[in-house]
């Protein structure tokens, strides 16, 4: 079989301090003593050097490379979904910062539209989860952690192309000033088609070269202002802005569909915060 290449061209340029620290604030952890039951607690962590080192643009991408994950596609949205052990988001949710996310019409969410660049880290839990992160967790979660700056200036740009004349860029810029911190991004991903193989015989329907409709747009602004009155408290406001474009490929078994979803948009402002007491803290 003639297979058309996965990736035609890849090109980044990296300047200043390029890679950021991770949310604490964003990361849900739990301690306890050791015990027999501690390897219950089945956990992974999918780091941004790892993402970027392997051209892992979206989570869908990043996660398919981790155990026990099944990545779908479902519906006539066309929309990637992904399975943790056999159960899907309803069971094992997304969240962003410890904040769950999905669309309140269904229960699902798109893993496709949420792109990796300003993510620091994916933390992966399969099976007994954190009751901090709420309900519908007993077969694991999916967080997303965002980047935060350690530096008082770094900066990141990256550019690139790929097959299906495929475009990425991404821009970020951040500060950390001890008592107080501020972290700007903006991400770029488009992608006019998903090459197809050379030995498929056209039909009336799909053309020989390229699927039809399979067409996707992925624009994000991401910025967070934060406050760190000394070493243990920290105060965070987020502001994430989506907005998506994607195209719908016929099937064969479905009644011939060319739906075009002219707007994919998500806006969330959240607000995190820790302080600490003597012997315990408030998150």
């Amino acid at each position: 079989m003639k297979k058309v290449g996965s990736s035609a061209l890849v090109a980044s340029l990296l300047v200043g301090s390029l890679y950021a620290d991770t949310f604490e604030l964003g990361k849900i952890e739990v301690s306890a003593k050791a015990s027999a039951d501690e390897n219950k607690f089945n956990s992974g962590i999918i780091l941004d050097d790892d993402m970027q080192n392997y051209e892992k643009k979206t989570i869908v991408e990043a996660l398919n490379s981790a155990s026990g994950i099944n990545i779908y596609n479902s519906g006539a949205r066309n929309e990637q979904m992904i399975t943790v052990r056999g159960f899907d988001v309803k069971h094992a949710p997304l969240y962003i910062d410890g904040i769950p996310i999905a669309v309140a019409y269904d229960g699902y969410v798109d893993f496709s539209r949420f792109t990796t660049f300003d993510l620091s880290q994916i933390e992966i839990s399969k099976g007994l989860t954190s009751p901090l992160l709420g309900v519908n967790t007993f077969a694991g979660a999916i967080n997303l952690v965002t980047k935060k700056p350690t530096k008082e200036f770094e900066g990141t740009i990256s550019a690139g192309a790929f097959s299906g004349n495929g475009k990425k860029g991404y821009i970020s810029l951040g500060s950390n000033q001890e008592k107080y911190y501020i972290q700007a991004s903006t991400s770029y991903l488009s992608r006019d088609n998903y090459p197809i193989s050379g030995d498929f015989v056209a039909t009336s329907l799909q053309n020989d070269d390229k699927r039809v409709q399979s067409d996707t747009e992925d624009k994000k602004i991401n910025i967070k202002i934060g406050y760190t009155p000394n070493q243990t408290d920290e105060y965070a406001i987020n502001y994430i802005n989506q907005k998506a474009d994607k195209g719908v490929p016929y099937t064969v078994l479905e009644t011939p569909k060319y739906w075009d979803w002219n707007y994919w948009d998500k806006e969330s402002i959240y607000f995190l915060s820790k302080t600490n007491f003597s012997d315990w803290y408030l998150k």
